[in-house]
């Protein structure tokens, strides 16, 4: 069945995996620009952006190996059925079982927002919370090796469709939320530092 579908869609594949490829290398600069918008604090000393940066390159590698296994799986339909259901097992499980590096991305920088305590924060608060759900919801992808059905197979709601929705939806409001940052006003930064702590008596 595997074999027959590789056949059968074998120039879509291809030219998705083209477009996954080139896609997912914008994930590095990205990564960048929101991993800097986070103010620095003496306890951070730079970790935490790196390790966003570090991350964002490890998923691009991820995903490019897992698209060019699928290409090669693709490429000859003559193939035996037992050889491209093995080429589409491995590129699955590249793609999704390397969950822990997705979870720490997230993680990095909802801590880095948390650390983010100056007068005016490049993130919302709300957003570190959000980080670190989306970390939780890519665990599931671990259990794909334990499971060849169900919805913690590979192609489960699980494994594969919870942890692809909550990483999608991290990513289009990390971005909406960077542009605002990126976008702010100069002198911003200083608009709450001018706020009064307490009642100024007229003299």
């Amino acid at each position: 069945m595997i074999a027959d579908i590789f056949a059968e869609r074998r120039t879509g594949i291809r030219f998705g995996a083209i477009i996954m490829m080139v896609g997912t290398m914008f994930w590095i600069p990205w990564a960048a620009v929101v991993a800097a918008q986070p103010r620095r604090t003496e306890r951070d000393r730079g970790v935490l952006p790196q390790t966003q940066v570090g991350c964002a390159v490890a998923a691009t590698a991820i995903v490019i190996i897992a698209m060019l296994i699928w290409v090669v799986a693709a490429f000859r339909p003559d193939r035996s059925p037992e050889l491209i259901q093995t080429l589409s097992d491995l590129g699955f499980v590249i793609s999704i079982m390397p969950f822990a590096v997705f979870c720490v991305w997230n993680v990095a920088l909802g801590l880095a927002i948390f650390a983010d305590d100056g007068p005016a924060p490049a993130y919302p608060r709300w957003s570190a919370y959000l980080c670190m759900w989306t970390a939780l919801l890519y665990v599931p992808g671990g259990a794909l090796a334990f499971f060849q059905t169900g919805p913690l197979a590979w192609n489960g709601a699980f494994a594969f469709f919870l942890p692809a929705i909550a990483f999608f939806i991290w990513l289009i409001v990390m971005t909406v939320l960077t542009l605002r940052s990126i976008n702010r006003p100069p002198g911003a930064d200083h608009e709450f530092s001018t706020i009064p702590t307490s009642r100024q008596v007229p003299a």
